[in-house]
């Protein structure tokens, strides 16, 4: 019994733990998200930018070249910055899941110690001779005070 409630315990406090990391992951995401969002942005403006140059460039044929090299280092960067975000993100997404899945194993892990104490208290409670009737619906953090 006393075994149970340690488990409990360390469950409980694992299950925290896990709570706690996936609410962080969730925050990271969101950041990366938005990151992404003022990456997004500024090559939009960049582009608009690159559009006016190339009309000006167009009347200006010397300084096409550099300008065109210049964009193509541009879009280069924001592609590889892109594809950074791109991979934090997925690696968070899977962080995220990972974390979920803990949870719901340590859930059920949690429920399983629930239904033992509870058979355990009520085959007590027959042994013993006790009139306690202990509903199946009980909650975890009410049986332990048993």
């Amino acid at each position: 019994n006393q075994d149970a409630v340690f488990g409990l315990e360390e469950t409980t406090f694992k299950l925290t733990q896990l709570e706690e990391e996936h609410k962080s992951l969730q925050w990271k995401y969101k950041e990366l998200l938005r990151e992404k969002m003022e990456v997004d942005h500024r090559l939009d403006e960049a582009q608009e930018k690159l559009s006016v140059r190339d009309d000006k460039l167009r009347r200006s044929g010397l300084e096409f070249q550099e300008d065109m090299e210049s964009a193509a280092d541009l879009a280069e960067k924001q592609n590889a910055l892109t594809m950074t975000l791109e991979a934090k993100i997925e690696g968070l997404q899977r962080d995220r899941q990972l974390k979920a899945a803990q949870i719901t194993a340590l859930q059920q892990r949690e429920e399983a110690v629930r239904k033992k104490l509870l058979y355990t208290l009520q085959e007590y409670s027959e042994v013993s001779g006790s009139e306690a009737v202990l509903p199946n619906s009980i909650k975890l953090s009410e049986l332990v005070h048993f």
